[in-house]
């Protein structure tokens, strides 16, 4: 592209030198910015037109090529991996299975008791096998940083699960509930820059509605509630808890670290500029564009544990023989995914003197 290699700019220098030199002494030199600013104008918006033109004739056919790269990556990546992937996918359906079996056995019986505690964990562990399969795309695709944080989201979900069920229907209530503000929350948001989203704007009377049932939860559970954990602030007993402490009470404040490790690849800070888990064990550091098949193993490890965990918190509200031995399967696979992956990782610490990722781009 012209624009990339400065011919574009080359040439516009010339011919603007070339205006600036007839413009000097004429009626014209009191306008030579004018005259600069729209040829500098035109020459973006034609150059643009031209490059567009040429991008649109060829997307087929380089869209075509681009897909074929990637499929081919995805094949050798699978192949190399394919025993942890075997392992890490069964757990996945080990999991989502028995979580099915045991929504449909129970719920009948939950709906009739108004059980809470059912309510909220059989959807957070729906939503952990979801995610968990959302982190095995990612990996077989060769993005371990995209893995490792969707991993998070994963990790919050089953903490969160362990949380309410272990504090009951109170707890599990209060965390439904609170749907109430943060919803109420959003309208507002949406409708402060509705004007700038080109987002329909929520009206005064679903407004006054959201905000009636607002404060009838907020009178109900007091002010702590308006906070983004305030679900969990009387069961804490702190004003303003945030996910630490829900960590903190489940016993798995220990990941925490892994937790801001992770964290690394969901915001902008600079730590997250450098290090990443796809560029492992480069001897040059990679500005990494696209896939690698290099550092999968901290992040498959990860998700087996936290979707073991949100599956054994979901079964263990109301088992049987069947959720025990489900338990116990599920177990067993996901003990073995974590040393299978560094078993057959290319890139461990044993040799990584002599490999290198391969990086798809």
């Amino acid at each position: 592209m012209s624009t990339v290699d400065g011919t574009l700019q080359d040439t516009f220098d010339k011919n603007a030198l070339q205006r600036i030199k007839q413009a000097i002494g004429t009626d014209e030199e009191s306008n030579i910015l004018d005259i600069l600013e729209k040829a500098s104008m035109d020459t973006v918006q034609n150059a643009s037109a031209d490059v567009l033109a040429e991008i649109l004739t060829s997307l087929p056919s380089s869209l075509k090529n681009g897909r074929r790269d990637t499929i081919g990556f995805i094949r050798r990546n699978f192949k190399s991996w394919s025993t942890g992937f075997d392992l890490l996918e069964a757990l996945s359906e080990v999991c989502t299975e028995a979580g099915s079996v045991f929504n449909k056995r129970y719920r009948p019986i939950a709906v009739e008791n108004d059980d809470y505690v059912f309510e909220a964990v059989v959807r957070l562990h729906a939503r952990a096998c979801q995610i968990s399969k959302e982190c095995i795309h990612l990996l077989i695709g060769g993005y371990a940083d995209g893995a490792h944080a969707r991993w998070r989201a994963l990790h919050e979900v089953a903490a969160t699960a362990c949380f309410v069920q272990k504090h009951g229907t109170t707890v599990a209530k209060q965390y439904l509930q609170h749907v109430i503000i943060e919803a109420h929350k959003a309208r507002l948001q949406i409708n402060e820059f509705s004007d700038r989203t080109n987002m329909y704007p929520f009206t005064e009377e679903e407004i006054k509605e959201s905000k009636l049932q607002y404060d009838a939860i907020v009178d109900l559970y007091g002010q702590e509630f308006k906070s983004p954990y305030g679900w969990a602030a009387n069961t804490l007993n702190y004003s303003k808890p945030n996910f630490s402490d829900i960590e903190r009470d489940v016993k798995l404040d220990h990941i925490r670290p892994y937790y801001k490790w992770a964290s690394q690849n969901v915001h902008a800070g600079s730590k997250g500029l450098g290090g990443r888990l796809g560029g492992h064990f480069r001897e040059n550091e990679v500005l990494l564009v696209g896939a690698s098949d290099s550092g999968l193993t901290d992040p498959a490890d990860a998700v087996g544990l936290s979707l073991l965990l949100a599956t054994v918190t979901l079964l263990s509200i109301k088992p049987d023989m069947d959720d025990l031995v489900a338990i116990k399967v599920a177990s067993e696979i996901q003990s073995r995914v974590g040393p299978e992956f560094i078993r057959i990782d290319p890139y461990n610490e044993k040799d990584s003197e002599d490999r290198a990722p391969h990086v798809h781009t």
